[in-house]
């Protein structure tokens, strides 16, 4: 079996960092397992007291738990995507897998083995885009006695520690043009998505037709390698990821500490994301039927659920429609738009 190494960008989130790699120290096969750990420096007066604490904490840890544990601190600021990229391009010399987490994610005691046993039985399979930790629909998904499998495939995929080999990740980044293509652009075609998957349907239409907050694209206009660029591009080129039926890992950025993902109260993340607390794992897909069966029954929750957003994503869609497709009249409504909240 091979091992998947782990790349980590961070900067001065103590507490979540710890919580991190300890949990990523209590798993079967972290004695097998390299660490690559980046700490960025401050952008910020007030992100220092935060990094000195990484920074003290990082030089007492015990690089003993990991078969290799090697700390870059940066030495001026990157920022997330440049951290993300430098510890990219570092590993991919040496290696032809990875996992990726950020530092607010957990991980459940299996996890590594989850990850190693599902490259080891499919990454010959050029159908394959990620392995994810964390699954969609979190709060309901799959907590049920008659599926007899621990894993399932879907054309979508989750962060919150996941892992691809580079030659996946160079395809994606070199194609993912293709979700720019004008025929997604289409009322049927966005309907199509809608149908597929919901959540799908609204990030097309708010980061790559209504271009909220530009986070899907780079300096360049080129899109991003982020993980909602990731989702939509798992859509478009038919790869699959796999998933496992219980949680193998969580994010705990939902309290408002990190870049991009806002506060969220609504979620008890000891129960509604629930980890596996097992150390042992055996791969066993779940069938076609149980897979699909629940994925329609996941998809109507969400519709249920988002119908204010549902609405408010049609109105943009016609905003945009109406202003010729690339209009700054409608640039300028949709950004004020953006601006209700849901």
């Amino acid at each position: 079996m091979k091992y998947a190494p782990i790349m980590i960008p961070t900067c001065n989130r103590y507490e979540h960092l710890k919580r991190c790699l300890d949990s990523l120290a209590s798993n079967t096969l972290a004695k097998e397992t390299d660490i690559f750990l980046s700490v960025d420096y401050p952008p910020q007066k007030e992100y220092f007291l935060g990094y000195e604490k990484i920074v003290d904490f990082l030089k007492r840890f015990d690089k003993n738990k990991f078969n290799k544990f090697e700390i870059i601190i940066q030495k001026e600021n990157l920022g997330p995507k440049k951290n993300c990229k430098f510890l990219y391009d570092l590993l991919k010399k040496d290696y032809d897998r990875f996992i990726f987490s950020e530092d607010d994610n957990e991980f459940s005691p299996n996890f590594l083995l989850y990850i190693n046993k599902c490259f080891e039985e499919n990454e010959l399979d050029p159908r394959l885009f990620t392995i994810c930790g964390f699954k969609s629909d979190s709060k309901s998904f799959f907590y049920n006695e008659k599926f007899s499998g621990t894993v399932y495939k879907t054309y979508y995929t989750q962060p919150y520690g996941y892992a691809c080999l580079f030659s996946k990740f160079e395809e994606f980044y070199r194609n993912n043009y293709i979700i720019l293509d004008k025929k997604n652009y289409s009322i049927r075609n966005i309907r199509r998505l809608y149908n597929y998957n919901p959540y799908l349907a609204y990030l097309f239409v708010d980061y790559i037709l209504c271009r909220k907050d530009n986070l899907f694209f780079d300096e360049d206009e080129r899109l991003a390698p982020i993980d909602g660029v990731m989702q939509l591009y798992s859509y478009y080129s038919g790869l699959y990821s796999i998933f496992p039926v219980i949680n193998k890992s969580r994010t705990r950025g939902i309290d408002g500490s990190g870049v991009t993902m806002g506060k969220d109260d609504t979620i008890d993340i000891e129960k509604d994301w629930v980890l596996d607390r097992s150390s042992s794992f055996v791969y066993k897909e779940c069938s076609d039927e149980d897979v699909n069966s629940e994925l329609a029954e996941s998809k109507d929750r969400y519709k249920k659920k988002k119908i204010k957003r549902y609405l408010k994503c049609l109105i943009k869609l016609h905003i945009f429609y109406l202003g010729g497709c690339d209009g700054k009249r409608a640039r300028k409504v949709i950004a004020k738009l953006n601006k209700i909240r849901i």
